[in-house]
């Protein structure tokens, strides 16, 4: 049982790793973005890759690789699909461009924080270090022209990431029991919703209510939640311009007819990329060729040749006709993969309380077990929100090849499998478990589940 309960406290014992550190490295690099920030940190441009280099060595050195879980399995489908595209794709050269972007930062980084991540501590730093990296990324959006980053260029794509970030910042200050602690969260989605006012973007406007939504749905406390929503009505309508309400007046399509209104634009690429579909079902035109096609369905013949190039303004209308639907099955069982781990987060926080009882565990294990859980089942429900966000905000914005879904993915990954793992543990350590039964060593379910 010593042996045991040793294993319990390693998956929340402070554990500093070379591999960690790189991750945290990278993390940071992506948020400060020295190589456009700094005078002469152009230099350091691939310092990213040099990094995942370095990490890919050590991945290739853990006798034990993590990939058995439902998404990554799907993640490796979805791979396939797009080499197997290659040689159908109208432009074969974007199509493998794509595919190695989507190796180098995609597929790497989402497998090395799977396999690195590997603990409790290691997730709970992880994550609240991206949410307060980001806010640096929120002020530089609300001066947005200073300076010229990816993420803050287009206000479509910085008010996609104020709505990922807002629930992070909210389920973090709902789990907090320090009053600072709970202030400076508080405060992050304050920030977060006044970036996506910032933004001007109609796309982050729909995208902050399916947040809101969602938040209103899996908060307990809906009172406090209330008196949230009002203060926050209170600050946009103090920080928004009625050229601000003005614009998300457009969504509805009243002004549509508006010189340099881009909706009726959007709706017609959506259909064209619907006909596309029905034309390529099975398989898609290939990762990134919607643009290749889009000239040969775009309803408006007049308008056609203007279009190549273009994307087609939707997540949804990019997956389909560009995945086929093959690609698509795969899309989505990464999502419900990630659904079925954010349930199992949450029957674990309910259960807890038999689970520890059972056990021959002190009273100050049981309650640092019990508060590690509880932060593990806020964690998923922040994912949940970010997932939301995605998805929704996605309606309106081409994101199937942006980094958000593959790292909010390997979020739940990374947290389901520590959580797993925890709960076997807990098992080892039941009253009524016989000695014979013990056949879990230290990550050893771990490495079945994942």
């Amino acid at each position: 049982m010593m042996e045991n309960n040793s294993n319990i406290k390693k998956l929340f014992s402070p554990e500093k790793s070379f591999t960690y550190t790189l991750l945290i490295v990278l993390l940071v690099f992506g948020s400060f973005r020295p190589d456009r920030l700094m005078p002469g940190g152009r230099v350091l441009i691939h310092f990213p890759t040099l990094i995942l280099f370095v990490l890919l060595i050590c991945y290739i050195k853990e006798p034990r690789k993590l990939v058995g879980n439902l998404q990554t399995k799907f993640f490796f489908a979805f791979m396939a699909l797009m080499i197997i595209q290659v040689p159908f794709a109208r432009n074969t050269g974007v199509s493998i461009a794509v595919i190695r972007g989507f190796v180098i930062f995609t597929i790497i980084g989402y497998l090395f924080k799977v396999q690195f991540v590997n603990n409790h501590y290691k997730i709970v730093k992880y994550i609240k270090l991206y949410v307060i990296l980001s806010i640096f990324i929120a002020f530089l959006g609300l001066a947005r022209g200073l300076v010229n980053l990816p993420t803050i260029s287009d206000e479509n794509d910085f008010a996609l990431l104020m709505n990922i970030l807002i629930p992070f910042g909210y389920f973090l200050a709902q789990e907090a029991t320090d009053i600072r602690k709970k202030i400076f969260y508080y405060s992050c989605v304050g920030l977060y919703v006044l970036g996506n006012v910032a933004s001007f973007s109609r796309g982050g406007f729909v995208g902050l209510l399916g947040v809101g939504l969602y938040i209103f749905y899996r908060s307990k406390n809906k009172v406090t939640l209330i008196f949230i929503v009002v203060f926050m009505i209170v600050l946009m309508s103090a920080f928004a311009s009625q050229e601000y309400w003005d614009e998300m007046a457009t969504i509805t399509g009243q002004v549509e007819s508006q010189s340099g209104d881009t909706g009726q634009e959007r709706f017609d690429s959506w259909l064209g990329g619907w006909r596309m579909f029905l034309d390529h079902p099975i398989i898609g035109v290939g990762a990134q060729n919607f643009g290749m096609w889009i000239q040969d369905y775009f309803p408006i013949e007049e308008k056609a040749y203007r279009m190549w190039g273009r994307v087609a303004h939707s997540l949804y209308f990019t997956l389909l006709p560009e995945m086929g639907i093959v690609g698509t099955i795969f899309f989505f069982g990464m999502i419900w993969g990630n659904y079925k781990d954010q349930r199992y987060l949450s029957t674990l926080e309910t259960k807890k309380g038999a689970l520890l009882a059972a056990t021959n565990l002190t009273e100050e294990e049981k309650e640092s077990i019990s508060k590690g859980i509880r932060t593990l089942h806020f964690l998923s429900l922040a994912y949940g929100g970010a997932m939301v966000a995605y998805l929704v905000t996605g309606i309106f914005i081409s994101v199937l090849w942006y980094g958000y879904f593959w790292m909010l993915t390997s979020f739940y990954v990374i947290t389901s499998n520590v959580a797993r793992n925890i709960e076997e543990q807990i098992k080892n350590n039941s009253k009524t478990l016989k000695p014979e039964n013990s056949i879990y060593m230290a990550y050893g379910k771990f490495d079945q589940v994942s």
